[in-house]
């Protein structure tokens, strides 16, 4: 007998139910281009940098939660070290 939705959503109630993440619904496509000495910095370097960026331009972004929360970025692909991305997407 599968649960009723109401009761499930209680406040009180023991059952599993993800929280959304906190923070702006709007999805923005972001093209970039990683060319010269950029071209060095490694994958999770470019996130940190993304993060910052948008910290520093006050430019609201939407975090996972948990005990370490982070900015939900995603990027197209994860380019290797040494290579140069024309037209990237995040």
């Amino acid at each position: 007998m599968a649960p009723e939705p109401s009761a499930a959503s209680a406040p009180g109630s023991d059952s599993p139910i993800a929280t959304p993440a906190i923070g702006p619904r709007d999805k923005v496509r972001l093209h970039f281009r990683k060319a010269g000495s950029l071209r060095w910095l490694s994958h999770h370097d470019l996130m940190r940098t993304f993060e910052r960026m948008l910290r520093r331009a006050d430019i609201p972004f939407r975090c996972t939660q948990g005990f370490h929360p982070h900015p939900r970025i995603v990027f197209a692909l994860s380019l290797p070290l040494g290579v140069i991305g024309q037209a990237e997407i995040a």
